[in-house]
């Protein structure tokens, strides 16, 4: 790596972003625990605990890669040694997926702060102020935040592709296959984890071209065959039950390739990105392109502004992933979601290291009385926004809910072998309470609730028609949802208010025969 002898100014402003990157990230972790859960946090901890409870290893859910059910499986042990140390349960018997959400969360916290180290790290070749700058862009941004709140893979994905960025960089510098090597590795461990990881192999192909025209071949040969070994290291079952993969995987891949135009997808992506540099419903959404802007200069100018050796090279390392990884998003455009462009963020961050530092430089050069407070303006002006967005996100997000009510409610009043019924899926409860999710409750009619056993239905404003905006509704739903529910008795509301967010929630008892 080029050197920079790092000033103890910069070590405080690392330490300075790191602890409040950790803060945004554990702020209301626990929130909604151990009841309310993200979508897929379930499935996710439910094979987590399975591998836990059974022994074997194979998490028999292929949406996602092994090594992502494997961490998890390594965190709910530890969080129910803990458990078993503080006399909460005698066996594994005693557990369920909400016992484990709170830890499983903070870990997914922690590795999305150690990915504002490694932003720095790499940065670093661009120089402390960029690395600094960079480390910043990473620690507020709003979606990384966000999704460092959860149980998915989004977050330990972008962590190990933001190291392969760091070990790509290496690889061009130091030119040993064993660097290249590394690298792959690690872009396998990224595939590992979700999918679309292993696209992150661009890095060190890129890296390879740093060593000698001879060895070249066989250096992107290693590469290619170590981020395999890296798939399988993280994997293993993909191989070893390798029918079950490849069903699983097929399946999946129906999913992103329903026909969608490209520029449509890219589009929509497109106005994801500007929302990460704006703050949408307060500030002009036109400001975040002026952040997309500050990145797209940082990334055009990234191989003047990195320090040797492989000047050009590290500036391809940086820019060529996140082309490639969103040109092959933007072409799987069936589902669309912001959190899927997470990935490029240690990317996007260095560009916004190097544009905004390099537009401070063009300011202070024009306006000589504004040289010293260039950069901070710089900053405020782009960065305010990512911060109101992170702060108003987190408070809302730790605010009691409607729903953490509901499932409390549920748990003191319904009796064992009683079921209920409730539209969508918005809480999880333990097993002793049988709660069955239905898409919508006038799919079924009272007499086949009856039939199936089912004492009370649970009804929610996002989904009723009843509880919700009439005008979101046809005439005909808002009729049958009114017909179901007069029949019903309401037994208990839960209404949001300034202490409480979530839904307008319902708990209905069915009439008697």
């Amino acid at each position: 790596m080029p050197q920079h002898p790092l000033s103890g100014q910069v070590k405080a402003g690392l330490l300075v972003l790191l602890v409040a990157g950790g803060a945004l990230r554990l702020w209301g972790i626990g929130a909604g625990a151990p009841y309310r859960m993200g979508a897929d946090e379930p499935v996710v901890l439910q094979t987590a605990l399975g591998i836990v409870k059974s022994g074997d290893f194979n998490p028999h859910f292929f949406d996602y890669g092994g090594l992502f059910f494997s961490l998890h499986a390594a965190v709910s042990s530890v969080a129910f040694l803990n458990g078993a140390m503080d006399g909460r349960w005698r066996s594994l018997d005693s557990v369920w997926i909400g016992n484990l959400l709170t830890a499983t969360r903070i870990a997914t916290a922690l590795i999305g702060t150690l990915t504002i180290l490694m932003v720095f790290r790499a940065g670093l070749r661009w120089g402390p102020r960029v690395a600094l700058v960079a480390a910043l862009a990473m620690a507020i941004l709003p979606p990384h935040v966000r999704e460092s709140h959860f149980t998915l893979t989004d977050t330990p994905l972008t962590f190990l592709v933001a190291a392969a960025l760091l070990l790509s960089l290496r690889a061009a510098e130091v030119r040993t296959y064993t660097a290249v090597a590394i690298a792959g590795f690690v872009v396998g461990l990224a595939g590992a984890v979700k999918y679309n990881g292993i696209l992150a192999v661009v890095m060190p192909l890129v890296a390879v071209f740093a060593l000698p025209r001879a060895a070249r071949g066989r250096a992107a040969a290693i590469a290619v065959a170590a981020a395999i070994g890296g798939f399988l290291a993280g994997a293993p079952y993909s191989l070893f039950d390798l029918p079950a993969f490849l069903n699983a995987f097929a399946a999946l891949m129906q999913s992103y390739n329903l026909t969608r135009p490209v520029t449509e997808s890219a589009s929509i992506y497109v106005g994801h990105l500007r929302n990460w540099y704006s703050w949408p419903g307060v500030l002009p959404l036109g400001l975040g392109y002026l952040g997309l802007g500050v990145i797209l200069a940082g990334l055009a100018i990234a191989d003047r502004r990195v320090m040797p050796p492989a000047p050009r090279l590290a500036a391809l390392v940086l820019a060529l992933f996140p082309l490639a990884y969103f040109a092959y998003i933007a072409d799987h455009g069936s589902l669309i979601y912001g959190r899927y462009l997470l990935p490029i963020a240690p990317m996007l961050a260095i560009g916004f290291g190097i544009g905004g530092t390099g537009l401070a430089r063009v300011i202070g050069r024009r306006l000589p009385s504004l040289e010293r407070w260039a950069l901070p303006i710089v900053l405020v002006v782009l960065v305010a926004p990512q911060i109101g967005v992170v702060v108003t996100w987190n408070r809302e997000h730790d605010r009691p809910s409607t729903l953490d009510q509901t499932a409390t409610w549920l748990l003191m009043h319904v009796h064992e072998g009683q079921v209920v019924a409730m539209e969508g899926a918005p809480i999880q409860v333990p097993p002793r309470l049988v709660l069955r999710r239905v898409p919508r409750l006038t799919e079924s009619t009272i007499d086949q609730y009856r039939a199936a056993g089912i004492e009370y239905l649970v009804a929610t404003s996002e989904i009723s028609p009843t509880l919700g905006a009439p005008g979101a509704f046809s005439a005909g739903d808002v009729a049958a949802s009114r017909a179901l529910l007069d029949r019903c008795t309401r037994v208990q509301t839960f209404e949001p208010n300034a202490v409480r967010s979530g839904p307008t929630v319902a708990i209905l008892q069915l009439p008697a025969p």
